[in-house]
């Protein structure tokens, strides 16, 4: 094998590795950006704990105030 039979070898390698690498970033830069599949069920999830939680107290509060005061 001659010099230039390697590095073109080692080239055409280094070339595949750098593509992959790039592939791959984009497809995780993807994941995570705003409004991608994690943002949309993270998204989810809070309107799910937002349905479950209870009330802030502050809204407990003044409907304890008003129950009292029609009594």
């Amino acid at each position: 094998m001659t010099i230039e039979k390697i590095s073109r070898f080692g080239g055409l390698g280094l070339g595949g590795l750098l593509t992959a690498i790039i592939v791959v970033v984009g497809i995780g830069t993807n994941q995570t950006r705003v409004g991608g599949p994690l943002d949309q069920s993270q998204q989810l999830l809070n309107t799910l704990w937002a349905d479950i939680l209870p009330p802030p107290l502050y809204l407990v509060e003044s409907f304890a105030n008003a129950s009292i005061m029609t009594i």
